[in-house]
């Protein structure tokens, strides 16, 4: 039970940090928020059961080199979730009409929030027990939401431009967050502890950045002087 119940404080915290950063999109859009967090635990299952039938196809992934590893973090993992969060937040924007920025940032990283809250209850803590919960915590939940912040932050580009400009922020909101969860994935998948401090300071400086441009667009949003 333990187990279950740090699993869900991540999203709990998130959610409410979300609230804090943007109360009025939460108060207007209560239940479209709750949906994109109800598609996000739903997709979690789906990308589960696809990574699960797609990864038959790579043995011993761990003894493979370097290309076949990031190939299969791509491919048989980034694609499948950073994809199913990617449609179901740019669905949401473009049937809304939400062109702010932060507007748009919170409703990717609410999807995030959803998958990963998901991800955590059913496939870690109880699969792999209190360990592996309290080690998501600080690490595969940061990276989701960054992701999402990502995510958020190059769909909202893709809105706000015309031409040339918009498709290739189109493809980035979904090229980027896959290639850095791919990334993220690839070096613990080599299950050696060496690996995995790749991982951890990668992650270090992805929440660094996410949360230093995440203050920027919050501040230049409120005084009305944020520009592409």
């Amino acid at each position: 039970m333990i187990n279950v119940l740090l699993a869900i404080i991540p999203g709990i915290f998130y959610v409410y940090l979300f609230y804090l950063l943007d109360k009025d999109r939460f108060i207007k859009d209560k239940y479209y928020l709750l949906v994109l967090f109800i598609l996000g635990c739903i997709g979690s299952y789906v990308c589960y059961r696809l990574e699960w039938h797609f990864g038959s196809y790579f043995k011993e992934i761990k003894n493979s080199n370097y290309f076949e590893v990031f190939i299969y973090a791509i491919c048989g993992v980034a694609i499948f979730e950073e994809g199913f969060k990617w449609f179901v937040t740019l669905f949401f924007i473009l049937i809304n009409k939400i062109n702010k920025v932060f507007d748009i940032v919170l409703y990717s990283m609410i999807t995030s929030c959803g998958f990963m809250t998901f991800e955590n209850i059913v496939f870690y803590s109880i699969k792999y027990g209190l360990s592996a919960t309290i080690s998501r915590m600080f690490t595969s939940c940061p990276m989701h939401i960054c992701c999402g912040f990502i995510m958020g932050y190059y769909l909202y580009k893709f809105r706000d431009n015309i031409g040339v400009k918009r498709i290739i922020y189109f493809i980035l909101s979904i090229v980027i967050p896959t290639l850095i969860h791919a990334f993220y994935n690839m070096w613990l998948y080599k299950s050696e502890i060496r690996y995995y401090e790749v991982s951890y300071i990668f992650l270090f400086i992805l929440v660094f950045i996410s949360i230093r441009k995440c203050v920027i667009l919050k501040r230049n949003e409120e005084w009305g002087e944020w520009e592409n």
